[in-house]
């Protein structure tokens, strides 16, 4: 049998279920690609690609199920090559768009709930937040990898960093807010006492906030980072250092995903049809829980 005909076949010993899940996955690579060329490409650049594959609205617009749907038949390793062949940021881009399907999905999963528990606004609003914080700090993350060692930093003027400190390892926290916990912690406790662990692992640690809003307990990290002679970056300052170093796309990722996170979801802008704009089109404005998410009424 020809390898073209066979490379559909299930393997030995499969489950239904097994295949299921690997047909699944498959679909939700190929969308993840798909969107891709949609996100950083003119129409049409990846001929490998199903048209059937292909968004017809908006990212915004795009529903969380979209990923899954099933795609008529593709050879998806030809797919992939092309990808490659034309992104040299290819494993960080399929990443940062897994982070975004990730986000739409659980986003679309409290939506639900919301009907099923009657949850109020308020509530909601904690939920969206932690997946906007788990949307930006995958991210952000991401992009700090390449700054383990870094030849020259640039912080809000918290902290020191003395000549023999420039090429020493980091330990990072990010968050969108001070309450956040960071991806790597198990809770508050163990998230306040991290910038004294890296400090006694030998790790210079950076605090990176993205959302520069006073409060008592963005105060206590600012003490502790402090007293371990630790780097903070708050506000703008945080946006700018993790794009540092970071390639073009990666960083049209933070600009694009992370900044405003609920742009993503079209659910959180609601339309004033009946207030006109000098241009004719309708005004916009976040609901309530939208406002709470990002703290800006």
């Amino acid at each position: 049998m020809s390898p073209a005909l066979n490379k559909n076949r299930r393997p030995p010993h499969e489950t239904a279920d097994a295949k299921a899940m690997r047909d699944r996955a498959q679909s939700t690579l190929l969308h993840l690609v798909a969107l891709m060329e949609v996100e950083f490409l003119a129409p049409g650049q990846f001929k490998s690609l199903p048209e059937s594959a292909r968004p017809l609205v908006d990212l915004k617009d795009i529903p969380s199920t979209w990923f899954s749907e099933p795609v008529e038949r593709c050879d998806l390793p030809s797919l992939q090559a092309e990808a490659k062949s034309l992104f040299q940021d290819y494993e960080e881009l399929l990443y940062c768009l897994h982070a975004v399907r990730r986000f739409k999905v659980n986003i679309a999963k409290l939506q639900k709930s919301v009907v099923s528990f009657g949850w109020k606004d308020s509530g909601f609003a904690r939920g969206v937040h932690q997946e906007v914080h788990r949307l930006r700090a995958s991210i952000a993350m991401l992009a700090l990898q390449k700054q383990r060692v870094c030849p020259a930093i640039e912080t809000t003027g918290y902290g020191g960093a003395a000549p023999e400190l420039l090429q020493q390892k980091y330990v990072y926290q990010v968050k969108s807010l001070a309450k956040d916990i960071s991806l790597d912690c198990f809770d508050a406790t163990d998230d306040f006492s991290m910038a004294e662990r890296g400090y006694a692992s030998g790790f210079k640690p950076r605090l990176v906030v993205f959302e520069d809003m006073s409060s008592p307990l963005l105060e206590a990290y600012l003490e502790i980072y402090r007293k371990y002679n630790g780097d903070i970056f708050l506000g703008e300052h945080a946006w700018k250092h993790v794009c540092q170093n970071t390639s073009a796309n990666l960083q049209i990722c933070i600009d694009r995903y992370c900044r405003n996170p609920l742009s993503l979801v079209s659910s959180a802008i609601a339309h004033k049809s009946e207030q006109l704009s000098r241009k004719c089109s309708a005004e916009t404005e976040a609901p309530s829980w939208a406002r709470v998410v990002l703290g800006r009424c």
